[in-house]
């Protein structure tokens, strides 16, 4: 099994806050409340470790969510990017 890079704990906590956002804009807090619901009964993660086992993390919203998990996987993904390169300075505003 391929193994993973330890994320700082900024980014973490950015990445986790990013997966609230995006599940919440598109499916509403109940869903969102649900994926993590499931992450903690299914597999004994925390939201706060969701990022540490991120294959988890996309095994679950594909349960929950079926095919449209990829898609809300690739919109979390691309919103990390942007934020990420917004705090290096690459996107001005205004």
């Amino acid at each position: 099994m391929k193994e993973l890079r330890r994320v700082p704990t900024g980014l973490n906590d950015a990445s986790i806050k990013v997966a609230e956002e995006v599940l919440e804009e598109v499916f509403g807090g109940t869903a969102k409340e649900l994926v993590f619901a499931l992450l903690k009964k299914k597999h004994d993660l925390k939201k706060d470790d969701t990022t540490r086992k991120p294959e988890i993390f996309q095994e679950t919203l594909e349960d929950v969510l079926g095919d449209s998990g990829k898609v809300i996987e690739s919109m979390i993904i691309q919103r990390i990017s942007f934020k990420n390169i917004e705090l290096k300075g690459g996107v001005r505003h205004g």
